[in-house]
């Protein structure tokens, strides 16, 4: 006997509105850029960093390099795997207000080694963006349409390193001219301090959309 039954046709993906999509792929590259901002803007500060501090080169190589570096390097695997099984945009989401939070904390800090740690939190923040972020456009784009949305991705790295030396140099100019300038619960922060700040205030409007 002839077995008749065809078999059901298989079901498309739905896959979510283009608008939705795309919009996604627009936060988490403001996103990128941002984290890239708020990585490289101490760089910029180290004159008055170690005017301030009185550190040797030494101590200004791990803090720029090694502080940061460190711990992004090994939180990124964890979050990742994390990633996997847990909601995605809430992981970006607290991921943003780690790094940001301890950017503006590297503006309050009174010591080397305050600085050091904040500066270790900035890292362990952004470790997680990318796994979470490759993860999200994975379920907005089919396959043969994910390449371009991973391409603005990856340009939030080459604007994040350009707005940090156009903003940077900008805000640092800026803020000079102001002297210091008391924050409530910060106190009253210099300018290289009040950079800082500023830079982790930023993340308060990506946080929101």
């Amino acid at each position: 006997m002839s077995d008749q039954t065809q078999a059901a046709p298989a079901t498309e993906t739905p896959w979510p509105p283009t608008t939705m999509a795309w919009y996604a792929v627009i936060v988490l590259a403001l996103s990128n850029m941002l984290s890239l901002m708020d990585r490289m803007v101490l760089s910029f500060l180290t004159p008055a960093v170690i005017a301030e501090f009185a550190l040797s080169d030494t101590q200004v190589s791990l803090l720029t390099g090694f502080a940061f570096a460190v711990v992004y390097c090994t939180m990124g695997l964890p979050v990742a795997r994390f990633a996997d099984s847990k909601t995605r945009k809430h992981i970006v989401i607290a991921c943003i207000t780690v790094w940001s939070t301890m950017t503006a904390l590297c503006g309050a800090a009174v010591g080397y080694w305050q600085l050091f740690l904040a500066r270790m939190g900035v890292g362990a923040g952004s470790a997680g963006l990318s796994p979470s972020a490759y993860s999200m456009m994975s379920d907005y784009f089919p396959p043969q349409k994910l390449a371009l949305p991973m391409g603005v991705f990856s340009m939030g790295v080459a604007l994040g390193m350009g707005m940090a030396f156009i903003f940077g140099g900008a805000a640092i100019a800026y803020v000079a001219d102001l002297g210091d300038v008391t924050i409530p619960l910060l106190g009253t922060l210099s300018d290289w301090r009040l950079v800082l700040v500023i830079m982790g205030a930023m993340g308060i409007p990506l946080v929101i959309l």
